[in-house]
């Protein structure tokens, strides 16, 4: 698991990486969760459980995926602070 603060282009490369070489799926905290894979072959193993599995080629493409999610929930977390 993997808890972040910022969502910079070093942590998606090095995220990518990681899901890349461990043949693991991502499943980002989002509105629109989906999970996300860097390969057609681990697209087919998790396809069972999650048909909605998103193939990522690069991590110019994971990073497009994962900003708005982490913009949607860093608004969300604003207004939240902001309303105590």
């Amino acid at each position: 698991m993997a808890a972040l603060r910022s969502l910079t282009t070093n942590i998606v490369s090095f995220l990518f990486a990681v899901a890349d070489q461990g043949n693991l799926e991502i499943l980002p905290a989002m509105d629109e969760m989906r999970p996300l894979v860097t390969s057609a072959e681990n697209a087919e193993r998790v396809l069972s459980r999650w048909s909605d599995t998103v193939v990522v080629s690069s991590p110019v493409e994971h990073l497009q995926i994962l900003s708005g999610g982490f913009g949607d929930w860093s608004d969300y977390r604003d207004r939240v602070v902001n309303d105590q």
